[in-house]
């Protein structure tokens, strides 16, 4: 789904696992982001990330992804879409950063889905299936706006 907000395009999010409370509280509260406490663990090497995801103590995902790049990322502009009180609204933000790095194709990215409900939908959508590029940023500082109605 691509929704679009005067001619911008940018991401629904459907939703958003966080490992805090604070986070989810603040992430809800102030964006209507449709966040949730889940548990997440995450494995770093020095040149990958592995991050499994469970709901209820049963798999959903786990993605391992290179961690490359020794560049800045001027920071970019960005929208995210999501159903605050009932209705659609807009998070404009700027992402950006150190240490980050884009390579195209599959290379270093595996995806691994479990049983969980969430994991049926991801397969519902095609996945797993061949990264197209993955990007890392090791350093990344991000700005969000207020959430606007759309």
């Amino acid at each position: 789904m691509r929704p679009r907000a005067g001619g911008e395009d940018g991401t629904f999010i459907l939703r958003l696992p966080v490992d805090g409370e604070f986070t989810c509280a603040a992430g809800r509260e102030v964006w209507g982001f449709p966040k949730s406490v889940e548990e997440l663990s995450f494995d770093y090497t020095d040149t990958s990330l592995t991050v499994a995801l469970h709901v209820g103590g049963e798999l959903v995902l786990r993605l391992r992804v290179p961690r490359h790049g020794v560049d800045h990322m001027a920071p970019l502009t960005n929208a995210s879409y999501t159903l605050k009180d009932g209705r659609l609204h807009c998070t404009r933000f700027t992402q950006g950063g150190s240490g980050a790095g884009l390579a195209l194709g599959p290379e270093g990215v595996e995806l691994e889905l479990g049983e969980h409900p969430w994991a049926k939908e991801l397969r519902g959508l095609g996945l797993p299936a061949p990264a197209v590029l993955s990007t890392w940023n090791e350093h990344m500082v991000a700005t969000f706006e207020e959430a606007l109605p759309v």
